[in-house]
């Protein structure tokens, strides 16, 4: 099994999690509906029990530490992080909710700073704010994110909402803010001197990803993890930045049911019925840039979701970007260590 660690929980659902995904793709393929990718028989047996590095999971101020904890314990994740959920009750720098997940969740829990600040100063001020190195609230933030960084109790900086204009069901939430603005720039900047990450959040707006392409260029040491692969992105469109900017990276929340509704098919990477074969192919291509994500909030989306990704996904790849894209990518960007108690 290699590095994977499996959960005693976990154990009795591997035989059933490799039957039902085997049955699935021969009953879909079998009947037409589709034209099924083929399951990889190896990674069908590890699949089920391959731990989740969850790239998309908030610390969130109505979620206590101990619950994120069991959730995590419960579904085989040895590792999660993200920012600081606080919608619809935005209030400045709520640094105390990282660092509660942090202190209680210790080096399973993947801080990042800024979600809340940046959403913040949005609020009061709007894009043209949010977009300004000069904006108080964006100062303010700049000068904690230093010290954080250099006393590395992050490990990184996001989301920083570019461009959600689109693709966004709550009104007030959305915006667009320049790929390259002042503000953006002065926080790659000083990620970049840490060799550490910014999570963005982009839509599939050619504008906002020429913007956003041309900070990447100008400092490699940076890493980009884009959320959710873009929202609404084709592959081709992740393929094409991809091939240019090695220091991109994403996580494909929210692009699978059941986190996604089914009125947002368009935009799955992955369903019931398999991957998307031009998905796929870009996975097994750069297998060393995905990795997986949730972002689903009640326990059992939670669950469900976890096991989608197990039975749904990572079957059809082949076993090592199959280990990559469930932890090892997350395992190697973020320099994580299995705990005394998870290691395999």
């Amino acid at each position: 099994m290699g590095k994977e660690f499996v959960f005693s929980r976990l154990n009795h659902c591997v035989a059933s999690c490799l039957t039902a995904a085997i049955t699935a793709s021969v009953a879909l393929y079998s009947s037409g509906t589709i034209a099924a990718p083929p399951i990889n028989p190896e990674t069908a047996v590890i699949a089920p029990g391959l731990p989740l590095a969850d790239m998309h999971l908030h610390s969130d101020y109505t979620v206590s530490p101990t619950q994120t904890l069991h959730r995590m314990d419960q579904n085989n994740v040895p590792w999660g992080g993200g920012g600081v959920l606080t919608w619809p009750q935005y209030v400045e720098g709520r640094r105390d909710v990282w660092m509660a997940y942090v202190r209680d969740l210790g080096a399973r829990y993947l801080a990042f700073a800024g979600q809340s600040e940046l959403n913040r100063v949005y609020q009061l001020g709007g894009a043209k704010a949010m977009a300004s190195a000069d904006d108080p609230g964006i100062k303010k933030f700049l000068a904690e994110l230093e010290d954080d960084l250099k006393a590395k109790r992050i490990k990184g900086v996001g989301t920083y909402f570019v461009n959600n204009s689109n693709t966004d069901d709550r009104p007030a939430f959305r915006r667009k803010v320049r790929g390259d603005a002042p503000s953006l720039v002065a926080i790659y900047k000083l990620i970049s001197e840490y060799g550490s990450v910014l999570r963005i959040h982009l839509e599939a707006d050619p504008e906002s990803m020429a913007q956003i392409e041309k900070v990447m260029s100008n400092d490699r040491r940076g890493i980009i993890l884009w959320n959710q692969c873009g929202s609404n992105t084709t592959a081709e469109q992740v393929r094409a930045l991809m091939a240019r900017n090695r220091n991109l990276v994403c996580e494909f929340s929210w692009r699978f049911p059941p986190v996604a509704r089914p009125e947002f098919a368009s935009r799955f990477i992955f369903d019931e019925n398999g991957p998307k074969e031009e998905w796929l192919a870009l996975m097994e291509d750069f297998p060393d840039r995905f990795m997986f994500g949730n972002d689903s909030h009640p326990d059992d989306v939670y669950a469900a979701a976890s096991q989608a990704v197990r039975t749904h996904l990572l079957p059809y790849l082949k076993p090592e970007t199959a280990r990559r894209i469930a932890y090892d990518n997350a395992r190697k960007l973020f320099s994580l260590s299995w705990a005394p108690s998870t290691k395999p």
